[in-house]
């Protein structure tokens, strides 16, 4: 298997707006978009080629020692790692060619500060300063599924993502679903409005009974829903 790592995301409002002029007079402008809460962690990508040899990786290369506590955790992760397996295996049979299938992440927890929510004292402490809290947990969230078929990658669309982790994982959130779908502007107008509005991650890891306030989100990503391209933030 061969690494490549995901991509950097773009401000809409880079370059003085030229990037959203840019979106905004090519052909996906027509398309559906949607918003999704952008976490504040660690970038992941785990690996599973035909065989079901997997790889595990952050931004820039495999996991290490000096990566938080992620190669103590994910791949111990036995539940996780069977779910993934089982998604691997479905879309092969869609795409016989693929030389591996890629989860796409995020890193996350190690920290709730809530009376009511018992701390993990061999979690590591993810958000630098403490800045959005999801879990005392260590856990990851997916928000793309790649496949690479050679030197071509290729990504699932959003709803396909959710609807396999979904089917597979009834009982144990593991994708970061869109809070919201629409057009291109209305889905700008929805993430000005909500961009500093509390997270709203941590209800998806079992904590809605134990909201922290304030816990202002670090973001909002703006996508096409149909589409690998992968657009920006605002």
């Amino acid at each position: 298997m061969t690494f490549t790592k995901y991509n950097s995301l773009t401000n809409l409002n880079a370059n003085g707006g030229s990037f959203l002029n840019k979106v905004n007079f090519s052909p996906i402008s027509k398309e559906v978009f949607c918003v999704v809460e952008k976490l504040h962690g660690a970038n992941v990508t785990i690996m599973i080629d035909p065989q079901g040899e997997v790889e595990f990786y952050r931004r820039h290369g495999k996991f290490d020692d000096s990566f938080f506590n992620a190669s103590q955790v994910v791949p111990y992760d036995l539940e996780l790692l069977e779910v993934l397996d089982k998604i691997r295996i479905l879309v092969q049979r869609i795409h016989p060619e693929a030389t591996s299938v890629n989860f796409h992440g995020e890193y996350i927890g190690g920290s709730y500060p809530h009376k009511g929510v018992e701390r993990n004292p061999h979690a590591s402490n993810i958000q630098a300063n403490n800045a959005v809290y999801y879990t005392p947990n260590n856990t990851v969230l997916f928000f793309d599924i790649s496949v690479d078929e050679g030197e071509k990658r290729t990504f699932l669309s959003v709803q396909t993502a959710e609807d396999v982790f979904d089917c597979f994982s009834p009982d144990r959130v593991l994708y970061l679903s869109p809070h919201f779908q629409g057009s291109l502007a209305e889905c700008i107008e929805f993430s000005d409005k909500t961009k500093a509005a509390d997270s709203e991650a941590y209800k998806l890891l079992g904590l809605s009974e134990y909201p922290i306030e304030p816990n202002m989100r670090e973001g909002n990503i703006i996508r096409p829903m149909d589409n690998d391209e992968f657009l920006g933030n605002s």
